[in-house]
């Protein structure tokens, strides 16, 4: 995430009285992880804005501590949005939960957390729900060789 994402989001935090700083942000990860969990719940975001939250949250989702906890509740809140009705936050979707997927094979307790089968379900509901072309080929080989990864192990 860059530094305007990170700016937006310490806006949006203090908008929502949760005071953090900016050097601070990755210190507080779970802090600001169930923070930006509730604003997003509360769908009073832009497009734009649940797309960095959705960003910020697969980076704050492997902090330490809470991992799975923090995962599950990532996923879900990609999955809802993966097949939703805009375009631009289903690709994010789409990208954060492909990641999350990759992450798994560093993290055991994640492994059971999204199976090739339902990422790979999702992807397409989000395909013929519309995609870019460059995302769409991004995710599919990002998936694929993440696959095949997880396969040769």
């Amino acid at each position: 995430m860059d530094a305007k994402a990170y700016r937006w989001l310490v806006n949006e935090l203090d908008k929502w009285r949760v005071p953090v700083e900016l050097d601070a942000l990755r210190k507080r990860g779970p802090e600001v992880f169930d923070a930006l969990v509730e604003i997003l719940e509360q769908r009073q975001l832009s497009t734009r804005q649940r797309a960095n939250a959705l960003w910020a949250l697969s980076e704050l989702s492997l902090k330490r501590g809470a991992l799975l906890e923090r995962s599950t509740v990532l996923a879900r809140l990609a999955k809802a949005h993966v097949v939703g009705d805009q375009q631009d936050l289903r690709e994010v979707a789409a990208r954060v939960l492909v990641f999350q997927f990759f992450q798994q094979e560093g993290y055991a307790a994640l492994r059971p957390l999204l199976s090739a089968e339902e990422l790979g379900a999702l992807l397409k509901r989000a395909e013929a729900l519309g995609l870019s072309d460059e995302v769409r080929d991004q995710v599919w080989h990002s998936f694929r060789s993440s696959e095949r990864r997880r396969l040769s192990e």
